[in-house]
């Protein structure tokens, strides 16, 4: 990610603390969200700096690290659910595409600012 995709995912954290004005669960939730979201950016670029080294990646690698991407947002996800006097479930779900969000935020105003030339 570059240092603008960073600025927006802070910028976004940032809003979400005002959320605590309407119920401070909603920013606990986007945290939380916005946490696993990190981890998973974490563990993608861990599989595909393994996968670019070994030129290589088996059928049953990809299938356990797409499964394990899947049950690490699912654990998160029921965290919020266990405990929803603690934790939003729909913050927690739209924190956990925190990153996803900043990279198409960034992606969009590249576009605009004419940033890649097409």
């Amino acid at each position: 990610m570059t240092a603008k995709t960073w600025k927006i995912y802070r910028i976004l954290l940032g809003l979400s603390i005002c959320l605590a004005a309407v119920d401070w669960r909603l920013t606990t939730g986007y945290v939380l969200g916005a946490i696993g979201s990190l981890l998973h950016l974490k563990r993608v670029e861990r599989y595909c700096d393994i996968v670019l080294g070994l030129n290589d990646a088996s059928e049953k690698q990809a299938r356990i690290s797409f499964l394990s991407n899947y049950a690490l947002m699912a654990a998160f996800l029921i965290l919020a659910a266990v405990m929803p006097q603690v934790f939003n479930l729909f913050t927690t779900a739209i924190g956990l595409s925190a990153v996803k969000i900043a990279l198409v935020a960034e992606a969009l105003t590249d576009r605009k600012e004419g940033g890649n030339g097409a």
